[in-house]
This record gives C-alpha cells, sequence and structure tokens, in this order.
C-alpha cells in the first residue's frame, strides 16, 4: 500500500436520532416537557435504551442516521494535531 493509500484510509462519524417517548407529562408542549421535567425524560431515554440493547429488531427501527462524515486521519499525526516523531 503506498504512502498516499494509507493516508486517505480513515474512519467515520455517523450522527443518528434514537427515537424514544415520554409517557405521563404534565406539559402539552414537547419543549416545555424538556425544560421542566428532565428527570421524567431522562428516565424514559434510559428504558428505551435497555429496551434497544435487548431487541435488535427495535435497535434497528429507534435509530435514524442523518449525517455521515470522514474522519481522515494521517498516519504521522496524533489525535492533538502534533506530529509523531516515528
Amino acid at each position: 500500500m503506498s504512502n498516499n493509500q494509507k493516508q486517505l484510509q480513515g474512519t467515520y462519524n455517523h450522527a443518528y436520532t434514537l427515537a424514544f417517548a415520554v409517557p405521563a407529562s404534565e406539559h402539552e408542549d414537547w419543549y416545555e416537557c424538556l425544560q421542566n421535567e428532565k428527570e421524567k425524560v431522562i428516565g424514559s431515554l434510559e428504558r428505551r435504551l435497555q429496551m434497544i440493547r435487548d431487541n435488535d429488531q427495535e435497535f434497528m427501527e429507534a435509530l435514524e442516521g442523518f449525517d455521515t462524515y470522514g474522519e481522515q486521519e494521517d498516519e504521522t499525526t496524533n489525535n492533538k494535531g502534533e506530529h509523531s516523531n516515528e
């Protein structure tokens, strides 16, 4: 593999949304629910995460990708952007 090909190899960063519901909210508006019922929202999110860990079909249905970009990194550069001495 040429040095040029090594530089072009990399990883990818994917952005997803996760579908979950917050039942029994005291607010009609979803934004007010986020503002005022943080523990209820987080509890619902944690239950959903456990559900998708346990069920492959739920996992595929709960997530939707919306963006991807390449994370190409030169092999002579560390993760802080500094060049190594190798």
